[in-house]
């Protein structure tokens, strides 16, 4: 989705070069640091809305910082690990639109189970082993959690566009469409076409190669939907359903027959 957002002409020279995992850490700076407020900030900042008034104002800064280093006319910006605070986003910056990417979790897993295949490969420690599923399950449903919330609840919802990554790749102007009336911004060009799509793999190459597959960078393609049935016994894909109901209910997924 990112690599198809950034092939629009309102965000040409957006590149997809890394990830905004400057958002986590200020996002979470700001959680911790409501959590204690009474006891810790309340002396040096005021009333918690001065506070909520004045980090708002921080990453506003932040945001225009990064718009104005990339040159792009909107600032795209990804980094999955920024959907668990998708709460405090919202609620310091009102009007932002947040499109929360999903995919089956059988093949999230199998996927994961890959990735630490190849950092082992490459004399790197894999989190990711078959011997301790329940931990790579965790990895990526607990991210979701905090979001649940937030589409229950019609104004906070109106501001989220779910995009399930099988529809996307299986129905790719449908989707676009759809995304287009959600961001005002006029993604068919990027996106329909068949050939590679926008994506600078040198940082990736240097620093994250494992997180690189073969599709990472080409057209749009269907090749990885079920992959988890080449890589997970049924038991293992059992454990998987059982462990994320409420992210296949939420997101309209079916448990194996």
């Amino acid at each position: 989705m990112h690599q198809i957002l950034s092939a629009c002409a309102e965000t040409a020279s957006n590149v997809t070069v890394s990830e905004a995992k400057f958002l986590e850490h200020y996002l979470q700076a700001y959680r911790l640091g409501k959590s204690s407020y009474a006891s810790d900030l309340e002396a040096f900042f005021g009333e918690s809305r001065e506070f909520a008034s004045l980090n708002r104002e921080i990453l506003l800064t932040l945001l225009r910082a990064a718009h104005d280093h990339l040159g792009a006319r909107c600032l795209l910006l990804k980094w999955p690990f920024v959907t668990p605070y998708g709460p405090e986003l919202m609620e310091l910056l009102p009007a932002v639109r947040m499109i929360l990417m999903v995919r089956d979790p059988r093949d999230i897993v199998a996927s994961l189970i890959k990735v630490g295949l190849r950092m082992e490969a490459g004399g790197k420690e894999n989190p990711f082993g078959r011997t301790s599923l329940e931990k790579t399950i965790r990895y990526f449903h607990d991210c979701y959690r905090p979001v649940y919330p937030l589409l229950e609840i019609p104004e906070k919802k109106r501001r989220i566009h779910v995009v399930r990554y099988e529809d996307l790749v299986s129905n790719t102007a449908v989707e676009l469409k759809k995304m287009e009336s959600f961001l005002g911004l006029s993604v068919q060009a990027g996106g329909e076409g068949g050939s590679d799509l926008k994506f600078d793999k040198s940082l990736w190459e240097e620093h994250k190669a494992e997180w690189l597959t073969e599709l990472s960078g080409r057209a749009i393609s269907t090749a990885s939907i079920g992959s988890s049935r080449d890589t997970l016994t049924s038991e293992e894909i059992a454990a998987i359903e059982d462990r994320t109901q409420t992210f296949f209910s939420a997101f309209g997924y079916r448990r194996s027959e």
